[in-house]
């Protein structure tokens, strides 16, 4: 999934690898300094979900926790984890279940 996130004022796109409520991992043609934060917008999509989270934008910031080169056929160069910053409730609430319904979907 592609997501948006500003850097050193400028946007860029990064590919989101994996998510939690805790924070995500993502693939970007970009180094980027750990301890950093970055205003991230994230759209997540799940249609066996309920009609309010079938497409679910949100915006928050993540600090960057370790950054290391991408070793995938991916055009990207670098790989990175980052973790929320005081997640919104609302967006942490949401977050869950879209993730509770896909995990039950692939255990299916």
């Amino acid at each position: 999934m592609i997501f948006r996130f500003e850097y050193d004022d400028r946007e860029h796109m990064g590919i989101i690898k994996d998510i939690s409520v805790k924070g995500f991992g993502f693939s970007a043609a970009r180094e980027i300094e750990p301890g950093k934060e970055i205003d991230a917008e994230i759209v997540l999509g799940c249609r066996d979900c309920d009609m309010d989270l079938k497409e679910f934008s949100m915006k928050e910031k993540a600090r960057i926790k370790w950054v290391g080169p991408n070793r995938s056929m991916q055009l990207v160069d670098f790989d990175a984890g980052c973790e929320f910053v005081d997640l919104n409730e609302m967006n942490q609430e949401k977050l869950k279940k879209i993730l509770d319904v896909m995990a039950q979907l692939a255990e299916e």
